[in-house]
């Protein structure tokens, strides 16, 4: 598949920045939660904590329209 987007510069920057960057926003993502769960491990309340907070950041990024899972 190919697929051109064209983008207005410099007034579109910060559209044409989320563009090229997207996954590396996921990855971000990714990497908070991976944190949250090591972080989670300190007691029970943490780990309460963690699966709160995971379960928030799902429920935006699907809000959005995506899963930080997907492939």
């Amino acid at each position: 598949m190919k697929h051109t987007i064209c983008f207005n510069l410099p007034e579109e920057n910060n559209e044409f920045k989320n563009a090229i960057k997207g996954s590396d926003y996921i990855n971000a993502i990714r990497d908070i939660v991976e944190w949250l769960k090591r972080e989670s491990d300190i007691s029970e309340e943490m780990g309460t904590a963690y699966e709160l907070s995971r379960e928030e950041v799902f429920t935006i990024c699907e809000g959005y329209g995506f899963s930080p899972w997907e492939d």
